[in-house]
């Protein structure tokens, strides 16, 4: 199966092992993001306080969990689908969402996310 993956799975693979992260590590899926996945999980990573007092780890603990997690995800450049920004952008229910949305719309696969607002989008599955 071909996913789009959204940063607030990959966040919340990192906090626990839990099933998320169990399937972000399957190898039967074929995970997608776009490049700014990346800078978005390291920026929570390294800045948010609850996410270290949620996890008891140390940063660079959770950045090795990210990187085993990243090393099965492929990332996608945006100018691979800055072609679908402005539609992604008139349902987006935050601007950060719209790379997510505008990837899945250049690759026609669902979007594997926890974020409310992109369920309710009608766009892309």
């Amino acid at each position: 199966m071909n996913l789009i993956v959204d940063a607030n799975i990959v966040l919340a693979a990192i906090i626990r092992n839990s099933t998320s992260r169990r399937f972000l590590l399957n190898s039967n899926l074929l995970l997608f993001a776009p490049e700014i996945l990346k800078t978005e999980v390291l920026n929570h990573i390294e800045n948010d306080e609850e996410i270290l007092q949620k996890t008891k780890l140390p940063v660079n603990e959770l950045r090795a969990i990210f990187e085993l997690i990243c090393s099965r995800i492929v990332f996608v450049q945006e100018e691979d689908y800055a072609g679908y920004e402005k539609e992604s952008l008139a349902v987006a229910p935050h601007k950060e969402d719209a790379p997510y949305i505008a990837l899945a719309l250049h690759l026609q696969f669902p979007i594997w996310s926890n974020d409310g607002g992109i369920a309710k989008q009608a766009l892309v599955k």
